[in-house]
């Protein structure tokens, strides 16, 4: 668990935590954050627990901070599991946000194959497509269209500007 008291979680962070049933702490699971719950971090955060059903106040907790690890977010998950969230927030309000951000990085996954750069493409030639970055440090990454087969690279900031640019 998070030992500091400011720990501060974004709409979309996954992160794992013991939710709270009937006053009795429940296994250990991920979860997703759907917003504050008041105006700032200290009155807590709406956490869904996905992996227990579609959002809906049975799923989702108010928790602490401190009651909670953040462990990604949306992006780092499956096809499968933004699918399984983005049909599951659908129907619940505080979970709009996200079945939208879920819904939308779906169909780019769908239509991309995001991965990092094959070892093998000539180190001379690794920049940006969008702005050219070409320092060591940055993290690039090879898109591919997967109706045309299109590849370009892009840096972790440019990955939708290349994907659109793509097609």
């Amino acid at each position: 668990m998070a030992t500091t008291t400011d720990t501060t979680y974004a709409t979309g962070d996954i992160v794992k935590g013991r939710p709270v049933k009937h006053g009795e702490p429940q296994p250990t699971r991920q979860g997703v954050v759907l917003r504050l719950f008041g105006k700032d971090a200290s009155t807590g955060y709406l956490v869904w627990w996905y992996g227990k059903g579609p959002a809906s106040m049975q799923t989702v907790s108010l928790m602490f901070g401190r009651e909670l690890r953040r462990v990604g977010a949306l992006e780092d998950l499956s096809l499968r599991v933004i699918t399984n969230i983005a049909r599951g927030a659908a129907r619940y309000d505080d979970a709009q946000p996200i079945a939208i951000k879920a819904g939308n990085l779906r169909l780019r996954r769908r239509r991309f194959r995001i991965e990092d750069v094959p070892a093998d493409w000539s180190p001379a030639h690794r920049c940006c497509l969008e702005c050219g970055n070409t320092e060591p440090q940055v993290q690039l990454r090879a898109i591919t269209h997967t109706g045309t087969s299109q590849q370009a690279l892009a840096c972790d900031r440019h990955v939708d500007q290349v994907g659109a640019a793509l097609g």
